[in-house]
């Protein structure tokens, strides 16, 4: 079984919210991977996005805790 294929069974196997959280944790690794980190505005501007579309800050997210 690829990796994609295991993912998409593991994926399919959870609720809705750990679906969300996995999505947070997948955009956290993509923004560590950006060369220029002096993208905090807009990193910033999608949490933002994040509390308005959802009401709440990702729950047990270590990037967003105080």
């Amino acid at each position: 079984m690829s990796s994609e294929e295991l993912f998409l069974k593991k994926w399919r196997s959870l609720s809705q919210d750990k679906q969300e959280q996995v999505l947070v944790f997948i955009d956290f690794l993509c923004w560590q991977d950006v060369p220029n980190k002096s993208s905090l505005e807009k990193r910033l501007q999608e949490i933002r996005n994040y509390v308005i579309n959802y009401g709440r800050l990702p729950d047990n997210n270590p990037e967003f805790s105080e």
